[in-house]
């Protein structure tokens, strides 16, 4: 489709010659890739991030009126707020198992 992100990009770190560039580029493409080098080489790899829980199922332990644990994922940008227990916890239904790596 015209005008869509691409799911992969890579490119030469040296494509972007002035330090300067390269300090605002790699932050913009943050916003839609997660961006890594590896180590010794110079090629910038990207995948497209996406938001597997928008519109999803979501559940919490209490919330406080307005703090709606599907605020979180509504696109509104608000967040969910928990009663004051213990153990808060919140809960969304992902559209598959996925692995959690920090």
């Amino acid at each position: 489709e015209a005008g869509a992100w691409p799911e992969r990009i890579q490119f030469e770190r040296n494509n972007l010659t002035k330090a300067s560039v390269f300090a605002k580029v790699l932050p913009a493409l943050h916003l839609v890739y997660d961006c890594w080098r590896i180590p010794g080489d110079d090629d910038v790899h990207c995948l497209r991030l996406r938001d597997v829980a928008f519109g999803r199922p979501t559940a919490s332990t209490g919330a406080v009126a307005g703090g709606e644990a599907s605020n979180v994922v509504d696109g509104s940008g608000l967040c969910s707020i928990t009663d004051a227990t213990d153990q808060p916890w919140w809960r969304v239904e992902l559209p598959w198992r996925l692995s959690v790596v920090r």
